[in-house]
């Protein structure tokens, strides 16, 4: 996300996968494979899935007028890194009433023995309909499994506002129009 926005609250309960757990937030919703908590030196707490293994959490996602709704965009960011060759391992997006998009995470990442190395997937805008009340975020582990897996964390999904318009301001019974100039104001106040 841009430097110079508000950041507003993340949609994503338990994003970060914190020391208490409990799946509460995340659905299980495929049973095979294998999956771990773990711990990191660089972003806490991570959650590792392989053999196919997947989670699913359903966000609610605000309702807006059609005005609003045309300049909202909704942003996605996380942190992953694929261990070994990972074959598979997505991040699915399913709006209620929209189209699925798959974010491909699979392929030959890194190694691995090396150390962390973890990878930035900063901002996808998801594509949601007006209709649309809730977005599913799906993880993925790759088909292999051992010491492979897919690692996650950080998922943040962000509503991004366009930025707010003055229209007009009221002080003392007075109504100032942000479109007046200088020289309006000052005949104004006199």
């Amino acid at each position: 996300m841009c430097a110079d926005k508000i950041r507003g609250r993340n949609l994503v309960k338990s994003g970060r996968f914190p020391p208490d757990w409990s799946n509460e937030d995340w659905k299980r919703i495929v049973q095979e494979g294998g999956e771990g908590w773990h711990e990191s030196a660089y972003y806490d707490y991570f959650l590792i899935l392989n053999g196919k293994r997947a989670y699913s959490q359903s966000i609610n996602i605000p309702c807006f007028t059609v005005p609003q709704f045309a300049q909202v965009k909704y942003l996605l960011g996380f942190q992953y890194e694929n261990l070994g060759e990972g074959p598979e391992a997505k991040v699915v997006l399913k709006p209620s009433d929209g189209a699925e998009e798959t974010i491909d995470l699979s392929g030959k990442k890194k190694g691995i023995f090396d150390d962390e190395e973890w990878r930035p997937y900063l901002e996808h805008t998801i594509k949601v309909l007006q209709a649309d009340t809730s977005i599913d975020l799906q993880i993925h582990g790759p088909t292999s499994g051992g010491r492979n897996g897919l690692r996650t964390t950080d998922f943040d999904l962000q509503i991004d506002l366009p930025e707010l318009q003055l229209k007009g301001l009221k002080l003392d019974k007075r109504e100032y129009c942000p479109t007046r100039s200088k020289a309006d104001v000052k005949a104004a106040l006199v």
